[in-house]
């Protein structure tokens, strides 16, 4: 995973990556979610986003439950199923048309 600052907002998302047996990549995100700026507080003060979410719901390792996305959204989206959607996305270069992934793609 990882925070993004875009304004005065933080977001964060999980990346992923596909290598394929050439090493070529492909590399998708899950969805953004805000993070409260006291929760970011922490995370700027070195502390993970795991050990924070254990500490403010009570649980015990949610980063390999439902992570912090599904405490945020009360497990409406969990970790598991927001990553999915980077797993698709990382495969995109595989398995669409190899013209949308051409260096120089011809304006008409």
């Amino acid at each position: 995973g990882g925070v993004q600052q875009i304004g005065t907002r933080w977001f964060e998302c999980g990346w992923t990556a596909v290598v394929d047996r050439t090493g070529r990549i492909g590399l998708g995100s899950s969805g953004r979610f805000q993070l409260s700026n006291g929760i970011m507080t922490r995370i700027q003060r070195g502390e993970e986003l795991g050990d924070i979410m254990d500490a403010l719901s009570g649980e015990h390792d949610m980063r390999n439950k439902g992570g912090a996305m599904g405490v945020l959204t009360c497990d409406a989206l969990n970790r598991d199923e927001a990553y999915s959607h980077g797993i698709v996305f990382a495969f995109a270069p595989f398995v669409s048309n190899p013209m949308y992934w051409k260096q120089d793609i011809p304006v008409p």
